[in-house]
């Protein structure tokens, strides 16, 4: 039979005891799913982030910024493109970035204004105009995918249309 080292129950004890005693640390972020045309082809605005992964350009808030200046303001800051936020559509993703964080980000639908791509390399490492079929490949959270379609069915795409 296993017996169990007394000393190792105490050190799990007082691992569980720290993250039960510690506050939980709320973030909020916004950002956008832009889309626009590009030779009478629909195209999504996707960058990549300095963890490698793929998504939609996104940002904390700052003080005294509603959720729509935040996500216009990310835009412009990680890709150098302008945009505006015209309908009611937004989807939470909320998740555990790491241990004792819990983050939430609003996207919107933004429509584009103009600009031309520039990362902003501290954060992003590319920037890039696909395909909503090609986009879907790109994403790698489930809830990205999620609100991804949302936005198309929003606008009105099909993917036969692709």
């Amino acid at each position: 039979m296993f017996k169990r080292n007394d000393k190792n129950n105490f050190r799990s004890e007082k691992c569980r005891d720290k993250y039960r005693n510690s506050e939980l640390r709320y973030e909020r972020s916004c950002g956008a799913i832009v889309f626009r045309e590009i030779n009478e082809e629909l195209r999504v605005l996707l960058v990549q982030h300095s963890a490698s992964h793929w998504s939609f350009p996104k940002g904390h808030v700052e003080n005294g910024e509603s959720d729509c200046e935040t996500a216009i303001r990310e835009v412009k800051e990680e890709t150098g493109i302008d945009i505006e936020i015209s309908s009611d559509f937004s989807r939470a993703s909320t998740y555990s970035p790491y241990p004792g964080a819990r983050k939430t980000v609003i996207f919107f639908i933004g429509d584009y204004l103009g600009g031309s791509l520039r990362p902003q390399l501290e954060e992003v490492q590319r920037v890039a105009w696909l395909k909503p079929a090609d986009s879907m490949k790109y994403l790698v959270f489930d809830r990205d995918r999620e609100i991804f379609k949302d936005a198309l069915r929003e606008i009105g795409y099909t993917a036969a249309s692709d």
